[in-house]
């Protein structure tokens, strides 16, 4: 699923459908966010106003996000696999 294919999810009067988009959307910058760490880790250019342990920083927090977002599906009883 792509970003913008969540914008229906997003704006459902469904809790669990707005639940689901914000997970999947959370998974997905977080996914692209550990990719870029390791392309700078890995002596990668990256962009130049980029500090990779802001960038560790922003990852640990957003983990959690994501952590405390899983903890909500399953209290609603949403699956994180159906996203």
């Amino acid at each position: 699923m792509k970003i913008e294919e969540t914008v229906d999810l997003m704006l459902s009067e469904d809790r669990g459908d707005r639940l689901k988009a914000e997970y999947w959307q959370a998974k997905h910058r977080v996914k692209k966010l550990d990719e870029y760490i390791c392309k700078a880790e890995a002596g990668e250019p990256i962009e130049a106003e980029d500090s990779v342990e802001v960038l560790k920083a922003q990852g640990t927090v957003m983990h959690d996000y994501l952590y405390y977002l899983d903890m909500r599906m399953k209290m609603s009883g949403l699956e994180t696999e159906e996203v």
